[in-house]
C-alpha cells in the first residue's frame, strides 16, 4: 500500500488519481514541461509528446490543468517552469515548491585515457574538433540554428565534426539543411541510441552546444557541464539558472520575431569559434561548469528535496516519515 504517489509524467495522472483514491494517499506532481510555452513552435495543432505519441494542444492543456489542480502538491524542476506555470494558473502557494533535477555522480566519471582515445578514434580523426548536441528533433530544440552555425564555422575551421543525438519529426528537415549547406562530411545524425552510449559521446566531446528556444531544466546541459565540457547555450529560462555566462559557458542571445523566439546562427558560430581559438578558456569554463553542477545540481539534492515534500504531506496525516536519502 503506497504512502505517496510520485507523478513524474503528466500522462499517468488519470491512473495516479485512481490509485490515490483507492489507497487514500497524496499525489506529488513533478512538473517537467510547460506545454503553453512549447506548442507555439509546433507546425500543426498536434504536439509530439514522444517519438511514438502525439496529442492535440487542447488535450495537453486540459490534462496539465487537471494534474496541477487535483494533485496534493506540485514540484517544479526549475524556477523558470515554476514562474511560467504560475502565470497561467492560480495555484495554492503552500502546495508547491522548486526542486532542481540533479545529475548522477557516477555517470559524470571521466573515461580512462585509453578508453577516451579508443572512443574518439571511432568518430573523429586526431586533428578534428568534436562538437556534440543532444535532444529530440523538434522545433523548440533549435537544431536548425546549430546546423546553420556549423555551415558558418566550416568556412573558418575545416576540421570539425558535429554529432547530433536524438530522433523526432524534424529529422528529414534537418537532413535537408545538412544537404543544402553541403555538410554531409561534418554532421552525423546518431539517432536514438542507448543512454550509456550517449554519455560516452558526451565524455569525448570537445564542445557541447544546446541551442534550445525553451527549456524547463535541460538535463542534457547539466550532464555536459557535469562532465566538464565547455558549453555554448541559449540565454533562456532554466539555462540561465544552470549556466553563468562567461563563467560556466558562453550564452547566446534569443530574439523575438512575430511573438516567437528565434536565434541568430552567427551567435552560435561565434561562441563555438571562441572556444576553438581559446582552448584555455574552454578548459577553465568546463572546470567551473563541472564544479557548479556537481555541487548544486546533483541527484542526492533532488532525492532529498522530493523526500522533504513527501514528509511534509505525510506529517499532515500523522504517517511515519520517510527516511532521508544519503
Amino acid at each position: 500500500m503506497p504512502d505517496v504517489i510520485l507523478l513524474p509524467d503528466l500522462f499517468c495522472f488519470p491512473e495516479a488519481k485512481i490509485v490515490s483514491k483507492l489507497y487514500n494517499c497524496p499525489i506529488v506532481n513533478i512538473l517537467s514541461q510547460d506545454f503553453r510555452r512549447i506548442v507555439p513552435y509546433d507546425k500543426s495543432t498536434f504536439h509530439m509528446v514522444s517519438n511514438a505519441m502525439s496529442a492535440s494542444h487542447n488535450s495537453l492543456f486540459n490534462l496539465e490543468e487537471k494534474s496541477l489542480r487535483m494533485s496534493d502538491y506540485n514540484v517544479f524542476i526549475s524556477n523558470s517552469i515554476f514562474n511560467s506555470i504560475n502565470e497561467n494558473y492560480n495555484l495554492e502557494p503552500n502546495n508547491q515548491s522548486v526542486v532542481y533535477l540533479g545529475v548522477i555522480f557516477e555517470e559524470m566519471t571521466p573515461l580512462t585515457v585509453e578508453e577516451y582515445a579508443r572512443r574518439r578514434e571511432d568518430v573523429v580523426s586526431t586533428e578534428e574538433i568534436l562538437i556534440v548536441a543532444c535532444g529530440r528533433l523538434v522545433p523548440v530544440k533549435g537544431m536548425n540554428y546549430l546546423i546553420e552555425a556549423i555551415s558558418l564555422l566550416k568556412k573558418k575551421v575545416s576540421n570539425i565534426r558535429l554529432l547530433i543525438i536524438g530522433i523526432g519529426p524534424e529529422l528529414s528537415y534537418l537532413q535537408e539543411l545538412v544537404h543544402q549547406f553541403e555538410l554531409e562530411e561534418q554532421v552525423i545524425f546518431l539517432g536514438d541510441i542507448p543512454r550509456k552510449d550517449a554519455l560516452v559521446y558526451f565524455k569525448i566531446a570537445d564542445i557541447a552546444v544546446v541551442p534550445s528556444i525553451w527549456e524547463s531544466f535541460c538535463y542534457v546541459a547539466a550532464e555536459f557541464m557535469g562532465m566538464g565540457k565547455p558549453i555554448v547555450c541559449t540565454s533562456v529560462d532554466s539555462l540561465n539558472e544552470l549556466v553563468r555566462d562567461g563563467i560556466d559557458g558562453i550564452k547566446v542571445a534569443v530574439y523575438l520575431k512575430d511573438g516567437k523566439r528565434i536565434l541568430n546562427p552567427e551567435d552560435i558560430f561565434r561562441g563555438i569559434l571562441r572556444f576553438i581559438e581559446e582552448p584555455d578558456l574552454a578548459r577553465k569554463m568546463g572546470e567551473s561548469a563541472r564544479e557548479r553542477i556537481l555541487t548544486n545540481f546533483n541527484n542526492t539534492l533532488f532525492v532529498n528535496g522530493i523526500m522533504n515534500v513527501c514528509n511534509k504531506l505525510l506529517s499532515k496525516q500523522n504517517t511515519q516519515k520517510i527516511a532521508r536519502y544519503d
